[in-house]
């Protein structure tokens, strides 16, 4: 674990980084490394997709767009069934529909 503290040095702004946890920022930095790669950022906060040059207002969304569209990722997990989905949005209707959560 990485002990930490802030700027001020305070004993009580001291926080602790679980172990494994700055391998998992690496996999995340080299992750969105590697998705810059494959979007153009335009005027504003707006992005193209290399790959299919579809346009969208954030970056972020382009990114979201080129893992689940074009890497096929599917980053939510149901924690029922365990089935996995694209979008936040299909797995908030997956609770609804499959197991009538509201």
């Amino acid at each position: 674990a990485v002990v930490s503290t802030q700027s001020t040095g305070n004993i009580n702004n001291i926080t602790t980084t679980p172990p494994g946890s700055e391998d998992r920022q690496v996999k995340q930095q080299e992750r969105l490394n590697e998705l810059k790669l494959l979007y153009e950022s335009l005027p504003g906060r707006r992005a193209k997709c290399k790959i299919c040059t579809k346009e969208f207002k954030e970056s972020a969304n382009c990114r979201r767009h080129i893992e689940s569209v074009h890497f096929k990722r599917k980053n939510f997990a149901c924690t029922i069934c365990n089935k996995l989905f694209y979008a936040k949005r299909a797995l908030e209707d997956h609770y609804k529909n499959v197991h009538l959560v509201k």
